[in-house]
């Protein structure tokens, strides 16, 4: 008998925080996977492994704190196989805590690594974060 294989659509949400204040005191570029970790300069230790063949999409961020000052921001940026990808959001003013990127994609193959940087420009606050992205299978 002969066995078809079943192609199966959907969706993942792939989310991850700080373990706690994070993004302080620097002009830097700092890593963070999707777990509640601690940053670092060190972007190998923050990459995780995408076991199916999908499309990346919808990338939120949230922070607790607003970056507080003229020409301040923190900006987080998809990373794959050790390259910026073109899902970025970028939080920056007084007053913006939230932010999106729901128009680009990108295709991730299985086995590809995925994690997120975050380039922070004259941030002297502490605050927390948190991200998520949704992963369509294809």
């Amino acid at each position: 008998m002969a066995r078809q294989l079943i192609r199966k659509k959907g969706s993942a949400v792939l989310t991850g925080s700080s373990a706690g204040n994070f993004l302080a005191t620097a002009t830097s570029t700092v890593y963070y996977g999707f777990v509640s970790q601690n940053q670092t300069g060190t972007e190998i230790a923050r990459q995780v492994v995408i076991p199916f063949a999908c499309i990346a999409k919808n990338f939120c961020v949230s922070v607790y704190n607003v970056p507080a000052g003229v020409a301040t921001s923190w900006t987080f940026t998809v990373r794959k196989n050790e390259a910026d990808t073109a899902l970025v959001v970028a939080i920056a003013g007084a007053s913006q805590v939230n932010g999106e990127d729901t128009t680009n994609r990108v295709r991730f193959d299985r086995g590809d690594r995925i994690c997120i940087k975050c380039d922070i420009v004259g941030v002297t606050a502490d605050s927390m974060g948190r991200w998520g992205l949704e992963l369509e299978k294809v």
